[in-house]
């Protein structure tokens, strides 16, 4: 009947059918399935086989094409009235139930694009949609329907279905799960083969079980596409794979996770010593980062951190989207079906960006939102609890890690992300004008940040570039910014933060990390690097120059009762 996940989706339909109910199918709905000799299969060809395994004959219908029989090769029809495609959808399901209840022969009725036919009712402008779903529903729970053997196949592809179906008694709910590592080893060794027609081309590097491995949360239609990809003359590799992830989570999982584009890894990033020893010892150890915390100021790079990560470890980045739903359950549904996606697409990094905002933290009694807000923590916890998911790395930023839950500090290693030293600084000068094509001298952005005595983050410096632009541009010079035009863009720099509220989150950050190897100063030191601080700490080193705890909490509680960050 078909390999692991086919037969997990035949075991479940199985066990729907004992129990009399109808199915609704959602996930991968829209890909083939594996059948028994490795060919692909078409999902309504496959529920076809499955009913008349069971003694059925099967019905498919859509709004689009109307009402057919779908018998399958060496099958005989049965006599059938199909209503034609210009019937309305609630005359045409109306007219299929009452020829299936007249049926001596059992008739599983496939209604596919069921988002179309069965969308939700508060979406729903004419009075035919709720006729539609009273239909339906008095069909799935009518014993006599359910004690012939008829049932009813909702396949849903591009919209959801109406939720109160999800509820009725007669429904059972199931996933199609994308294809696991086994089928796609099976179908990819099958698109390698001539007799399939163009056979699948790789890299020289890339073998079937590396393939297989890495297109995991790929669709059999994806491999597919690889196949005829490569007859085009462009072998299939580790970046077609990363790419097709990138389409595939747009498809799949739409506003509710964003894909961040890719980028060049550590060498695009100025500084911060901590995450590339991160990185040394992943890549060393082959141990990736499971669950970062990484905090610290607005503006200072959290985000290029994420990215550069996930392009040194060769996968993909996703951002949690908004899950949020002003319908009762709804965000908390998308939330799982959120995780479930980066669940079979891995191996991945997935970034939650202002975790303190995306889940809240738990409270003494309901939160405002009438308790989403702790379902969806329980829900997080779960997930980073769970110590099969080796192949998902989670790094979540925040600026306020005073404000996250306890229990966060025990599933997160938190890193610092700290303002930039004066080094730092004019590197990141640099690495932006060289975004920019233009050309910025190493001494020159050295000696104009040395200058300003105001506190920096990253993208401060990226508009003080972009200013620089603007003067040189002024002056005729198109390729290279000159000194003048630095200082005259550092001189028209406002206050562009508050120095107070800047320093008490960084040393909130420096204050709950996690491992002291992890702070900037400790990571330079073990890398052989050059020790700068930024310019706030100094005055809390104690006499071993190292940063003393107590200096560290007083200057807290003075930011804190002062004027700085509340």
């Amino acid at each position: 009947m078909g390999h692991r996940s086919t037969l997990r989706l035949v075991e479940q339909l199985d066990r729907a059918d004992v129990g009399g109910q109808s199915v609704v199918l959602t996930g991968n709905t829209s890909d083939y399935v594996v059948a028994a000799d490795g060919s692909p299969r078409r999902l309504q060809h496959q529920l076809a086989a499955w009913a008349a395994e069971h003694g059925r004959a099967t019905i498919i219908y859509s709004t689009a094409e109307g009402a057919r029989q779908l018998p399958l090769p060496g099958g005989s029809p049965i006599s059938f009235h199909l209503p034609n495609a210009g019937s309305s959808t609630a005359d045409a399901i109306d007219e299929l139930f009452a020829q299936i209840r007249s049926s001596a022969v059992p008739v599983q009725l496939i209604v596919d694009y069921g988002g179309h036919a069965l969308q939700p009712v508060r979406a729903a402008i004419v009075p035919e949609h709720n006729r539609v779903i009273e239909l339906v529903a008095e069909f799935v729970i009518d014993p006599e329907v359910r004690a012939t053997g008829h049932r009813m196949t909702v396949i849903t592809r591009t919209g959801s279905v109406d939720d109160q179906l999800f509820r009725l008694p007669g429904v059972a709910v199931i996933n199609v799960e994308l294809p696991d590592f086994e089928e796609r080893l099976i179908f990819i060794t099958r698109l390698l083969q001539p007799q399939t027609g163009q056979p699948l081309r790789l890299v020289p590097d890339m073998t079937p079980e590396r393939l297989a491995a890495l297109t995991g949360g790929l669709s059999l239609f994806d491999l597919l596409r690889a196949r005829d990809e490569s007859a085009g003359g462009i072998p299939i590799g580790h970046e077609w794979v990363q790419a097709q992830k990138a389409e595939s989570l747009r498809r799949i999982a739409a506003d509710n996770l964003i894909v961040h584009p890719p980028g060049k890894g550590i060498a695009e990033v100025a500084g911060l010593p901590q995450i590339r020893l991160l990185l040394r010892e992943a890549l060393d150890s082959g141990r990736f980062p499971r669950r970062l915390l990484l905090a610290g100021p607005p503006g200072v790079g959290k985000t290029v951190c994420v990215t550069a990560i996930a392009d040194e470890l060769g996968v993909p980045a996703i951002a949690l989207g908004n899950v949020r739903s002003m319908w009762v359950g709804e965000s908390e549904r998308n939330f799982r079906a959120v995780l479930d996606v980066v669940d079979a697409l891995a191996p991945l990094v997935l970034h939650i960006d202002e975790i303190d905002q995306a889940v809240g933290q738990r409270q003494t009694g309901q939160s405002s939102d009438g308790g989403t807000s702790e379902r969806l923590l329980a829900d997080l916890m779960t997930f980073l609890g769970s110590n099969g998911r080796k192949r998902v790395t989670v790094i979540a930023t925040t600026n306020r890690p005073d404000l996250l839950d306890s229990a966060m500090f025990d599933r997160f290693t938190v890193i610092p992300i700290l303002h930039p030293t004066s080094v730092e600084a004019a590197q990141i000068l640099i690495i932006a004008a060289t975004r920019e094509d233009r050309v910025l001298m190493e001494d020159v952005a050295r000696r104009c940040v040395e200058r300003t005595d105001q506190l920096l983050t990253g993208r401060v410096l990226v508009d003080v570039l972009d200013r620089a632009m603007t003067f040189a541009d002024a002056d005729g010079c198109r390729v290279t910014i000159e000194e003048t035009h630095l200082d005259a863009a550092f001189e028209d720099l406002l206050m562009a933060l508050d120095p107070d509220e800047h320093e008490y989150l960084a040393l909130q950050a420096i204050q709950l990390t996690t491992f002291q190897s992890y702070l900037p100063w400790k990571a330079a030191e073990a890398l052989g690097e050059p020790i700068q601080l930024p310019q706030y700490l100094p005055a809390l080193l104690d006499g071993a120059g190292l940063v003393s705890a107590e200096k560290l909490r007083a200057r807290i509680d003075e930011l804190r009762g002062g004027h700085g960050a509340r």
